[in-house]
């Protein structure tokens, strides 16, 4: 016969690995690609506003219009979409 102390020491010690194993797929899943950096110049966009092919013309709640591309020529622009349910 097994000693439960034993046996609860043992199962500890599987479960400890496994949460061990799974943590390391995780973040080596997580890891991404050695090869590159971020930053490098493969990853570089080089999109202007007249290039980005959206064509977004709306009119906007309390009056007035929303031209995207003017938008995105001035700076960084942040759309919220939202249906009432």
């Amino acid at each position: 016969m097994v000693n439960p102390d034993r046996r609860t020491s043992v199962m500890k010690t599987r479960m400890r690995r496994i949460v061990l194993v799974i943590g390391v797929m995780i973040a080596s899943a997580c890891a991404g690609s050695p090869t590159s950096a971020p930053g490098d110049a493969d990853d570089a966009v080089d999109a202007s506003p007249a290039d980005s092919g959206f064509a977004l013309n709306a009119d906007i709640i309390g009056g007035g219009a929303l031209s995207l591309d003017d938008a995105l020529a001035a700076g960084p622009v942040a759309l919220w979409f939202w249906a009432p349910g």
